[in-house]
């Protein structure tokens, strides 16, 4: 019923800002900057919690950026996991300061319990001295039994923290 809410709500919200929007939006040059990036580098399923039952979920994910002239102040990393039924997860952390690389892992319990691929997510939004810089990226995995084995990936938990560097 809340879900239900909550799609009822967004999709009321989208529907008010689609009227609101211009109906003539000016172009924009978007270009892609190699500087900054993230990287999902594991994403799999093992028993984190020591429960014998491999039902949690391990993920790490890397963002970066190789920029000298370029001061991070804020930074929002919303990382998201679907289960094969639908049912999302999600984790919200908010870091200030600046970074080279900073590896975010996190640890989602008891949520591997059905068969079939799961999605991650990651969404990174850079406050950055010279604008806002916007990072995704995704992938599939397939734990823990039936069909496909899927790659492992090697090279109802929700977080809100703010983690200050200076």
């Amino acid at each position: 019923m809340a879900i239900t809410r909550r799609i009822l709500l967004i999709s009321v919200l989208f529907m008010c800002l689609t009227f609101v929007m211009p109906a003539n939006v000016a172009a924009c040059d978007a270009t892609y900057n190699s500087d900054f990036g993230v990287a999902i580098d594991h994403a799999n399923y093992s028993d984190i919690d020591g429960d014998s039952v491999a039902d949690d979920v391990l993920t790490i994910t890397r963002i970066f950026h190789n920029s000298e002239f370029t001061t991070i102040k804020k930074t929002i990393v919303f990382t998201t996991v679907q289960v094969p039924s639908g049912r999302i997860f999600h984790s919200i952390l908010h870091v200030k300061g600046d970074y080279s690389t900073m590896e975010v892992t996190i640890e989602w319990y008891n949520i591997a319990k059905e068969a079939g691929w799961y999605d991650l997510n990651v969404f990174a939004l850079l406050i950055t001295s010279d604008g806002v810089i916007f990072l995704h990226a995704y992938v599939s995995f397939d734990p823990p039994e039936g069909g496909d084995p899927g790659p492992p990936l090697y090279p109802d938990a929700e977080i809100n923290e703010t983690v200050n560097l200076m």
